[in-house]
Parts: C-alpha cells; sequence; structure tokens
C-alpha cells in the first residue's frame, strides 16, 4: 500500500468487521458502529475535538472525526476505481496522516480526465475543462442517505467552496476548476446549491452504490486497503454462456458401436 493513501486505512481500530462486506449501506453501518466506541476517539483525537463537529447527525456519533475519515477513505477507492464515470483521474487524498492538517478547505484533488463543458446549473453559463484541469473534492460521510447539507448546518460546504475557489485563482484555473461534493448522503439543499452558483457537482449515496454495491475489483480493494482477507465473490456466468452450455447437453451423442 502506498504511504499517500489515506490514513484510515492504518487507523481502523477493527479491520476483521468489515470483512465480507460488499454494500456501501453496510459498511457506513459497521463504521458508525466503530465510531461509537471509546477505541475510535482515539487515533484522530476526537473527544477533544467534539466541539468542533456541529453538524446534524454528528452528535450520534462518539468519535466523529473517525466516523468522517472513514468515508473519506472508502471515496477514495471510489474514486479510484470508477473516478472515469465522472470525469476524475489521479485522486489523492488530503489526509494521509504524515502532515497534520486541519479540515477547513477541501479532502481531496484530482484532476479532469477529459474535455467537456459544465453547465452552471444556477446561471446557465459553461465552464469548458480540459484534461488535467483541478478537480477539488469535499467528501461528507452522512448517516442518512436523504441528507441534505445546507449552508449553515456545520458541514462547512461554503468554506471549502470558498477555499478551493482561492486556490484556483492562485493557480490560474478559476475558470475551469471544478468543485464535487462526495456523500453518503443525498447532496445540497437548493439554497446552497443556489449560493454556490451551481457549481459544485454532487457524487452521492446513490451513485456510489450503484456502482459499488456487489463489485469485487472495488470491495477487493477496499479488503486490502484494510490488510483483511479478500473475499470470494461469486460469478455469474452470462446467458450466452448458460444457453450455450445447455445446448451442448441437449446434443448428446451416440457412441456405441453398431
Amino acid at each position: 500500500m502506498s504511504n499517500f493513501k489515506h490514513s484510515f486505512w492504518r487507523y481502523c481500530v477493527d479491520p476483521d468487521a468489515f470483512s465480507g462486506v460488499s454494500r456501501v449501506r453496510d459498511f457506513v453501518k459497521i463504521l458508525k458502529k466503530q465510531s461509537n466506541t471509546p477505541e475510535a476517539a482515539k487515533p484522530y483525537h476526537d473527544l477533544g475535538r467534539f466541539s468542533h463537529y456541529d453538524e446534524d447527525d454528528m452528535p450520534a456519533i462518539l468519535a466523529p472525526r473517525y466516523f468522517g475519515a472513514g468515508g473519506e477513505a472508502l471515496c477514495e477507492a471510489w474514486l479510484e476505481t470508477f473516478g472515469a464515470i465522472r470525469n476524475v483521474s489521479g485522486y489523492q487524498s488530503q489526509d494521509t496522516g504524515y502532515i497534520s492538517k486541519e479540515d477547513t478547505g477541501y479532502d481531496g484533488f484530482g484532476r479532469t480526465l477529459y474535455s467537456k463543458n459544465y453547465k452552471y446549473k444556477v446561471s446557465g453559463l459553461c465552464k469548458p475543462c480540459r484534461p488535467n484541469d483541478p478537480v477539488y473534492l469535499q467528501i461528507k460521510t452522512a448517516l442518512n442517505p436523504m441528507k441534505e447539507f445546507s449552508t449553515n448546518d456545520g458541514s462547512r460546504i461554503m468554506n471549502f467552496y470558498g477555499n478551493a475557489n482561492g486556490l484556483a485563482k492562485l493557480d490560474g484555473k478559476s475558470s475551469t476548476a471544478r468543485f464535487i461534493l462526495v456523500t453518503t448522503g443525498k447532496g445540497l439543499h437548493h439554497k446552497l446549491n443556489q449560493n454556490t452558483q451551481g457549481e459544485i457537482e454532487v457524487i452521492n449515496f446513490k451513485d456510489l452504490s450503484k456502482s459499488a454495491d456487489g463489485n469485487d475489483i472495488f470491495w477487493t480493494l477496499v479488503h486490502k486497503r484494510l490488510g483483511i482477507p479478500v473475499p470470494v465473490f461469486k460469478v455469474e456466468p452470462d446467458p450466452e454462456f448458460v444457453i450455450a452450455q445447455e445446448e451442448l447437453a441437449d446434443d448428446t451423442v451416440d457412441t456405441e458401436e453398431i
């Protein structure tokens, strides 16, 4: 494993608990259970930082930073496996555990893979993005798959948007940079979407689950990152193969000598 992968893969307090998991929903469920143990509060010093987390569903979590980190690691694996679906390549997490950074900006960085025009949902203007243009990503782990983030709910989406925009300007890429929220929730409240000019793309729980659930390539990667045995996935034969086998079974040859 590269030293530059998300810190959660090393700090997970009970990797074996995720053994055999093959759905995003189940991963979050186990992550929540772990995040309510005293052991989970230690890796990210959660008990001393609890007051920094005022999102709607975080009071239900003893170690909210651990919970968030687990979601970031899962989404890191998703972006590495399926990022091309959303025109993102070369994703790199900010929290690798080797450099201590406050959660005040973006959670990860990538590059646009291919040229595409992105139309703002609010203003109607087009943003032509080219290969290698910057992509700033924020990851939010939510307990509720229908969770919508709003301007003043403590999720600091506006802070992410402002910080990433500033960095894009410094890089001379303010007109072609992209901003993506990846979440196990639903996405942005319409007011927050309006306040950010419709520029924030969303990859939500439905998107994550649609591609990841039951995908052996993705979950093999997750298990390897956690250092636990890779599950044996049942591979269903394609319909054409089944039909061909049935035809062969019916086409018996009489080998009896005449």
